[in-house]
Parts: structure tokens; C-alpha cells; sequence
């Protein structure tokens, strides 16, 4: 994913989040080797939480931060990663964990970003009512923020084809299993090449939808 897209992610959230950057809590599912978490530390100082079902990235991601760089393989294409100029490693910290069965102890973040997750989980439905969660287990605070950028690629390699959240209802899909303490604030594309090979680039259109919780709503305190 390239550098132009990640910076396009971060500065969405700048737009969106309402409380003090230095004191905002981010959570970043499906964070890969941690390119989008990393850029998000320019500007978030609560913490940054990436969390990855893949323990290859996870350990990848570590090394990133202790080697500077990382030789590592998606989709079968070996990639290079190295630390971004101007970002604050030790505001960011990576957990192996399942997004359809996230620990109970991550909640109440003023910051949640599921950018190109949605279309490979096997149950997304599960993951979105984790994000509003009961009672002091949402994964968005009061007040809080959710983005899902998707490309609309669904597969039943990944997800079975009744669970897809496709088509013009996408949007209103993910309004529904978040529920009625959530409105959406903004719409838009975000663009952004996807390298699959060595000579294999792809151009796609993600859709971001960004979503505030009620600041009276019955999740996890915000953080402080």
C-alpha cells in the first residue's frame, strides 16, 4: 500500500477526531506489518494499538521498530518495509488477536480504523457488533470514531456470500450491525495502489465511511 494512501488515511482522522490528538486513544484492526498504525503516531498521542491475526506480520512489525526495516512476504511477493521518517514508534504496540474474537480488554478507544478488513473476515457482522459492543466493551468510546474503508471485494474464499455487506448497501449494512448509537458523518473515496506481484499493481477506490458514537452511549468510558 502506498505511502500517498496511508497519509490520506491519518489526515481522515484528523478531520474526525473531536478530542485532543495528544490524548486520543487509536485502535488500528487488521494493521498488517503496521504502515498505517505508524502514521497515525504522528498525530495521536493516547497510544496506537495494531492488532493482526497473521503472527508473521506481527513479528515483522516488531522487527520494523527494533531493525529500522523488514524483508517480508504477502500474498507471495517479498516486500521491503522500513520506519517512516518523522514517526513516533513508541506510541504504537502490536497484538496477535482474532478481529471476530478481539480480547475483552480492548475497549473504549476514541479511534477505530478497519481499513480493507471487513472483506476477509469470515464473520464481519461479529467484528462490527464488537465495535459497538455492551456495556464497557465497545471498541469506540463515547464520542468516539469508526472508519471501515472497503473496496467492495468480496470473495467466498474469505467470507460466505450471506454475510457479504455489498453493493449500494454497504454503507447502510454497516449502520445496522453497529446500531442505532452510531451516526455517519462523512462518505468518500480514498484511492489507493495495491501491490499483488512483482510487476502486478492494482489501482482501487476504497469507500471510507466514518461513524460517531453518541457521546452518551453505553460503551467504555473515553480514555484520559
Amino acid at each position: 500500500i502506498n505511502a500517498e494512501y496511508m497519509g490520506l488515511v491519518a489526515e481522515l482522522y484528523k478531520t474526525h477526531v473531536k478530542r485532543s490528538p495528544e490524548s486520543a486513544k487509536v485502535l488500528d484492526v487488521g494493521c498488517a506489518v503496521g504502515g498505517i498504525a505508524l502514521q497515525l503516531s504522528r498525530h495521536f498521542g493516547g497510544g496506537i494499538v495494531g492488532v493482526e491475526s497473521n503472527a508473521d506480520l506481527v513479528a515483522d512489525a516488531k522487527g520494523i521498530h527494533s531493525n529500522g526495516s523488514v524483508k517480508y512476504v504477502h500474498s507471495g511477493t517479498e516486500k521491503i518495509a522500513q520506519l517512516p521518517a518523522e514517526v513516533d514508534p513508541g506510541r504504537v504496540q502490536y497484538r496477535l488477536a482474532d478481529a471476530c474474537c478481539l480480547p475483552p480488554d480492548l475497549a473504549g478507544f476514541d479511534v477505530v480504523l478497519a481499513a480493507h478488513v471487513l472483506c476477509y473476515l469470515p464473520g464481519p457482522q461479529a467484528f462490527l457488533s464488537r465495535v459497538a459492543g455492551g456495556p464497557g466493551n465497545g471498541l469506540v468510546a463515547p464520542g468516539g470514531i469508526f472508519v471501515s474503508i472497503s473496496a467492495d471485494n468480496w470473495s467466498e474464499e474469505y467470507t460466505p456470500r450471506s454475510s457479504w455487506i455489498t453493493g449500494e448497501e454497504s454503507v447502510s449494512g454497516i449502520g445496522k450491525a453497529l446500531g442505532g448509537e452510531f451516526e455517519l458523518v462523512s462518505v468518500q473515496d480514498v484511492p489507493m495502489i495495491l501491490r499483488k506481484g512483482v510487476r502486478d499493481f492494482r489501482f482501487l477506490v476504497g469507500e471510507a465511511s466514518v461513524w460517531r458514537r453518541q457521546a452518551t452511549a453505553g460503551a467504555a468510558a473515553p480514555s484520559q
